[in-house]
């Protein structure tokens, strides 16, 4: 009697774990394949962010850089040993783009060695085998590239001054300094109610004509 009890109970048991199995095999299943699919796509994204930053790093001013650069602390876990090391490298560089007290004369080599860890660190963690030299000097940006940023970042602060009353626009004028004369003198006259400014500008004409040595044409309706 012992003894079938016995295998009584072991088939329960039996027959419970496979109940257990058949319920919850799909369910483990659909649960470990939404998993490596999160961790893919959290890894696709990473490497998005790194391959930016890389084929950026030589325009930090570029707006794609910058998004970038923002995106680290979304893609990138701090409570994560492996990634945390980044999100440090990614905090070093942030205070220092933000330090207006650093000597100015070394503040762009600093700027640059800082990206480059955290270039270096991205790298070693997705895999990529990038030493320092190569992230700071296989990078290739056109002379002509950094031509336009300077001289568009100078000519919005040229307009900007304008606009501000801190600048003023310098007019060249080709106009002969006596006809400029007797146009200000006419205004001046017009103010007060004497004849237009432009019959006087025109009856200047020939009186430069004779400066010059030209004839004088001869008036209207003569034979």
């Amino acid at each position: 009697m012992n003894t079938i009890a016995a295998m009584d109970w072991s088939v329960r048991v039996i027959d419970l774990v496979m109940i257990v199995a058949v319920f919850s095999g799909p369910f483990l299943a659909v649960l470990v394949t939404e998993r490596s699919r999160l961790k893919k796509e959290k890894r696709n994204r990473q490497i998005h962010v790194f391959r930016t930053l890389m084929s950026t790093r030589a325009s930090t001013l570029s707006p794609t850089h910058v998004e970038a650069l923002n995106l680290i602390d979304i893609e990138f876990d701090s409570k994560s040993r492996p990634e945390r090391q980044i999100v440090e490298s990614w905090k070093l560089y942030h205070a220092h783009l933000g330090d207006s007290s650093y000597p100015p004369d070394s503040w762009p080599h600093r700027r640059a060695e800082l990206l480059v860890d955290l270039l270096h660190e991205m790298a070693s963690f997705l895999g990529y085998q990038f030493d320092k030299a190569h992230i700071k000097n296989s990078s290739y940006y056109p002379k002509g590239y950094g031509e336009v940023e300077v001289e568009q970042h100078a000519l919005r602060k040229s307009v900007l001054k304008v606009f501000e009353g801190k600048g003023a626009i310098h007019v060249i004028s080709h106009m002969a300094p006596d006809q400029f004369d007797r146009l200000t003198t006419a205004g001046q006259r017009n103010q007060d109610g004497e004849p237009d400014a432009r019959s006087n500008a025109v009856s200047a004409q020939p009186d430069r004509e004779e400066q010059r040595g030209l004839p004088t044409p001869p008036p209207r309706g003569s034979a």
